[in-house]
């Protein structure tokens, strides 16, 4: 087949478009040739003639054929006497391909076997009717999946490109499982054999395993299952499956999709055994790009009843660490934004206030501190009072900054209402740690350099206020205006 393909290509190249793509060659051989133009050139040399065609050339259909050459080997074999004509060449094509028929029957029997001893490669052992009949494609790419809870690693094979022709699609398995249930509903599917069926495989851990971790389509499948069924018992034993599997699972380009589907799902016993499982390993969770996706949808599923306590001890922990992070301050706001309690909150705000000026100078720790300070005005009015009092310091300084314009925004844009009265009740002390906060802040010597006809007083005047006084002097005006990230605060 591959010596003839080869002869129609140098007779008629025109007709398999491009040479490296045989496959795509028709079968029509009474397509007339394409039209031609002459190229003149430019540098004076003779044009370049055609051969000639005599009219014992032309083919059947009106196709003109090229003279006959001489035999020629072509792929190790020699066509013997003169080149046969396209269309001969084309009826021995059609009797190789039926000849190959037998073959190819036998290929797609022994695929099905494959099929039985090495689900991966169908994805599903359930639909062998997506199996294919190219047997040329080599066995994926292997990664090795380790476990988190001391049992063996399961090997995955990468399913990419042209080997997801091996997979069953994902859009046909959810509408299979839907009408499953469907039918058992309407109490037509009795023994639910489909539905059963394909449940069987997927839970087998290294099916599950391959699927969560092998493909994109595979990843989908299982997502598809966990949001369709009914069966609570399911997900909770894919949950517990995933689990022992889950430093790998959140940071996996799919099965981090899996891990995110089942704790949206929001079934306790679920939600437990990854809370669970990723216990020790928060942090590292939170600083990884894709795991931390799960983290803050566990944390939003708080309220399940799902016991988080050690996770948030973890990540309050290293606050100091997170606050800064690119994929771990995500977590922290995250944290605050759910939290109920004080003490996440003054947490850290001890963290930030060790070196406040730098935080908010910050592309991602900026953005801690305002989630703080709206926190604050309600769980612990005193730290949002500190915050501000440090940062009122070097407002105008701030104002100025790409990353810290928008922590002063955000305090003058503060529509809450938070006065010294929240303060004073939040207060353990009578006010002896505000007052001296006040005296040592420098906060006096920043409102004589600014040119302030009066020196505000931790009794009257809120952080926030003392901040509108710094940027409202003339001096402030007028150095905010030349500055590019100050403008939105010069129109506040």
């Amino acid at each position: 087949i591959a010596c003839i393909e080869a002869q129609v290509q140098s007779t008629q190249p025109w007709l398999m478009g491009v040479a490296n793509f045989l496959q795509h060659t028709t079968e029509d051989t009474t397509a007339s040739l394409p039209r031609t133009k002459r190229i003149a050139r430019t540098d004076g040399s003779a044009r370049r003639k055609h051969p000639q065609q005599t009219p014992s050339a032309r083919a059947p259909g009106g196709v003109m054929m090229a003279q006959p050459q001489a035999a020629k080997q072509t792929g190790g074999v020699t066509m013997p006497g003169a080149q046969p004509t396209q269309v001969e060449l084309m009826q021995r094509l059609q009797q190789l391909h039926s000849q190959a028929q037998p073959l190819l029957q036998e290929i797609a029997c022994i695929e099905a076997q494959v099929q039985s001893t090495q689900p991966w490669l169908m994805g599903v052992a359930n639909f062998p009717q997506h199996i294919t009949q190219d047997t040329t494609a080599s066995p994926p790419i292997a990664k090795r999946i380790a476990r988190t809870d001391g049992g063996g690693a399961v090997d995955v094979h990468v399913v990419t490109g042209q080997d997801l022709r091996y997979l069953i699609s994902v859009d046909e398995a959810r509408k299979a499982l839907d009408e499953a249930q469907k039918r058992r509903v309407e109490g037509e599917d009795q023994d639910r054999s489909t539905e059963e069926g394909f449940v069987a495989n997927l839970l087998v851990v290294d099916n599950l395993i391959q699927l969560c971790f092998g493909s994109e389509i595979g990843s989908k499948l299982v997502q598809a299952y966990i949001e369709s069924t009914r069966r609570p018992v399911d997900y909770q034993e894919i949950a517990r499956i995933l689990s022992s599997f889950v430093r790998a699972a959140w940071a996996d380009e799919h099965a981090n999709f899996v891990l995110t589907t089942l704790i949206d799902n929001g079934d306790p016993v679920a939600l437990q055994f990854i809370a669970t499982a990723l216990q020790g390993k928060a942090v590292e969770c939170a600083q990884n790009k894709k795991g931390c996706r799960s983290l803050i949808k566990l944390i939003e599923e708080d309220r399940s009843g799902v016991d988080l306590t050690q996770i948030i001890a973890e990540l309050e922990a290293r606050g100091r660490v997170l606050i800064s992070h690119p994929s771990g301050h995500l977590v922290i706001k995250e944290m605050l934004e759910y939290s109920e309690h004080q003490r996440t909150v003054s947490v850290v705000t001890s963290y930030l206030l060790e070196n406040l000026h730098d935080f908010a100078r910050h592309k991602h720790a900026s953005q801690v501190i305002e989630k703080v300070l709206d926190k604050a005005a309600v769980l612990n009015p005193i730290d949002k009072w500190k915050i501000e009092l440090a940062l009122a310091v070097q407002a105008v300084e701030l104002s100025k900054d790409r990353f810290g314009c928008h922590v002063i925004l955000h305090i003058l844009r503060d529509d809450t209402d938070f006065t010294m009265e929240n303060v004073r009740r939040a207060e353990m002390d009578g006010g002896e740690t505000r007052r001296a906060l006040f005296r040592d802040s420098g906060i006096l010597a920043a409102c004589q350099e600014a040119g302030l006809g009066r020196a505000p007083t931790p009794e009257e005047d809120l952080p926030r206020d003392i901040i509108v006084d710094l940027l409202t002097t003339e001096m402030s005006i007028g150095a905010l205006r030349a500055e590019k990230f100050a403008k939105d605060i010069v129109d506040v």
